[in-house]
């Protein structure tokens, strides 16, 4: 079986005016920090990398991370409410392809919180081909988060017979999943460009998933052929 460990922000969905707002409210509110968010790079990272590194830089204990999290998650449904962004080139019918591929499983691999992960799925009602994943509370790092994933996969679809791959749209994304010791689909609908991504040699690099099907029956032509 391929299981394909997939991001979100970026990879599927274009969320980062609400997903900001949401994460600069839950952080302004816990601690009080006007402009909590400057000089730290956001894109890739877990929503509690980018907490801790707050903490860090203020010199501040780390929140109750339930409370946070709750906290953080009910101000992204307020956000998306109001601008929910937008699905991504390719996304529909990839996933579609996927669900309908008997050799093909999905799970997350995403540096949110699970509430807010689903809640930018639901927005879009993409949230039902994902029914397993590792998220931002997972582990303390990308890489660790799509061990977790790929554990938890194992374990939802009931075989230890999986092909990893990894796609996301980060330079940060393909550096965990090598981590990881898994292969990577780099997808250029982010903030990275194929131009930038190309030097950190993703397995497979495509501009948008429109382009994903030819590069992974590449990949795994055994598996699919």
């Amino acid at each position: 079986m391929l299981l394909f460990i997939v991001d979100i922000d970026g990879t599927l969905v274009e969320i980062r005016k609400a997903s900001g707002r949401a994460m600069r409210r839950a952080v302004e509110d816990c601690f009080h920090i006007p402009d909590p968010f400057l000089g730290i790079p956001l894109s890739g990272r877990t929503d509690r990398n980018i907490v801790e590194e707050v903490c860090r830089r203020h010199q501040l204990p780390e929140p109750a991370w339930p409370a946070f999290i709750e906290r953080l998650a009910g101000y992204l449904k307020e956000e998306l409410d109001r601008d929910p962004g937008r699905v991504l080139p390719g996304v529909e019918a990839f996933l579609a392809a996927a669900g309908q591929h008997r050799e093909v499983a999905l799970a997350l691999g995403t540096g949110n919180f699970r509430p807010c992960a689903y809640l930018k799925l639901a927005a879009h009602r993409l949230d039902a081909y994902f029914p397993v994943g590792g998220f931002g509370e997972d582990g303390p790092t990308r890489a660790a988060v799509l061990q977790v994933a790929y554990e938890k996969a194992k374990a939802h679809y009931g075989t230890n017979q999986v092909h990893p791959l990894v796609i996301g749209d980060t330079p940060l994304d393909i550096e965990a999943a090598h981590q990881a010791g898994f292969p990577c689909l780099s997808v250029a609908t982010g903030n990275f460009s194929a131009e930038a991504l190309s030097p950190y040699r993703p397995e497979a690099l495509v501009e948008d998933l429109h382009q994903a099907w030819p590069a992974i029956l590449e990949l795994f032509p055994h598996q699919l052929g």
